[in-house]
């Protein structure tokens, strides 16, 4: 099963509320050939899972990282012939990190699942005090 290709992930608007907090909204976008999935599941990506000195300043989920399951959050199930999918969060006050640290994509069709393709990837930020 093929993953899906040319990914992006891009800014779409930020939303305050009266108590400090702000929610983000992002939209996915991802091409797979017609037919090729019955579904799309995408998934947040709870902790940096490269997080080392050696990977400073690199992505934090690649195409070849293992994700365990339990460091994945379901944001939605797309059906296969979509293509694109609005992603928000909330973020709790001005600083700290995003509750998210990638979003990634995985095909379906039947019992064949595509590798993750990442969407979007936090960096690495080796020793920084959050």
């Amino acid at each position: 099963m093929p993953s899906p290709t040319q990914t992006t992930f891009r800014f779409v608007k930020e939303s305050p509320a009266s108590n400090g907090a702000s929610t983000e909204q992002y939209r996915a976008t991802w091409t797979e050939p017609s037919g090729a999935a019955t579904k799309f599941l995408v998934y947040g990506v709870i902790d940096c899972l490269r997080s080392s000195q050696a990977n400073d300043s690199t992505p934090c989920v690649t195409g070849t990282t293992p994700i365990p399951a339990a460091k994945l959050t379901l944001f939605s199930t797309v059906p296969g012939a979509g293509r694109s999918l609005d992603v928000s969060w909330t973020l709790e006050g001005e600083a700290g990190p995003a509750p998210y640290q990638a979003v990634v994509i995985v095909a379906v069709n039947g019992t064949a699942r595509s590798s993750p393709a990442v969407l979007w990837s936090a960096l690495v930020c080796y020793d920084c005090v959050i």
